[in-house]
């Protein structure tokens, strides 16, 4: 069974370049692997607190979950992260695929 990746975004890219790009990856990368990339609504209503637009995106992150029955590795990306490097992404990508479990989720916050 080949790996499954979904990567769950909250908010959409706004720059057509970085859209582009983002669309070659995703080509070249669907003859190795079924990839499935996920927007959560990023807008706010005025007035929201910081405390209630991590409310909402966790909400949509939650539902977007559920929905796509995630039951494999989740890895958050965060910019205070720890870094690692390509050889490690691709030790994680190879032994998520031979797991009894051969999907991975990575979830980008706003």
């Amino acid at each position: 069974m080949p790996l499954s990746v979904d990567i769950i975004t909250v908010g959409q890219l706004k720059e057509s370049y970085w859209r582009q790009a983002a669309g070659e990856y995703t080509k070249r990368l669907s003859a190795y692997l079924a990839l499935h990339v996920v927007e959560v609504d990023d807008r706010v209503s005025a007035g929201m607190s910081d405390t209630q637009v991590l409310a909402k995106e966790a909400a949509g992150i939650n539902q977007t979950l559920a929905k796509r029955q995630s039951r494999g590795r989740l890895v958050l990306l965060d910019i205070q992260g720890k870094p690692t490097s390509s050889e490690n992404l691709a030790e994680l990508l190879a032994t998520q695929e031979s797991s009894g479990h051969p999907q991975l989720t990575f979830i980008i916050g706003g």
